[in-house]
């Protein structure tokens, strides 16, 4: 199964993988991921060990509730490839899908790339 989904923190979603707004919401609220992260952002502090702490909480039991939560109101299961093209947060072309090892490293350093973590209403 393969599911792209952007995730901000709190009630901020990346939404543009054809996922509605608020059956991410629903899905991400039933597996306590918006009361983790909102916790979290409440309890403030540096980008970095924030960052780390979301990564902690929504790891991949979280991430498969999620996946579980979304494919059983209606989502559908795409191929690996077929959803890492499609998610728009990725922007890449099929081949750069297709190379799954040189795509992880890319997407390891952008992650790495500090953004702006707010807590969205």
């Amino acid at each position: 199964v393969g599911v792209g989904v952007g995730v901000g923190v709190g009630v901020g979603v990346g939404v543009g993988v054809g996922i509605e707004v608020e059956l991410l919401k629903s899905c991400l609220d039933q597996i306590g991921a918006l009361d983790s992260a909102g916790a979290l952002l409440d309890r403030g502090g540096a980008h970095e060990p924030l960052t780390r702490r979301l990564h902690e909480r929504f790891d991949g039991l979280a991430t498969l509730r999620l996946i579980h939560c979304l494919r059983d109101r209606g989502l559908a299961s795409l191929p690996l490839e077929d959803a890492l093209v499609r998610a728009p947060f990725l922007e890449i072309d099929p081949n750069q899908a297709r190379d799954l090892p040189e795509l992880r490293t890319a997407l390891a350093l952008r992650e790495r790339s500090p953004l702006p973590l707010t807590r969205q209403s």
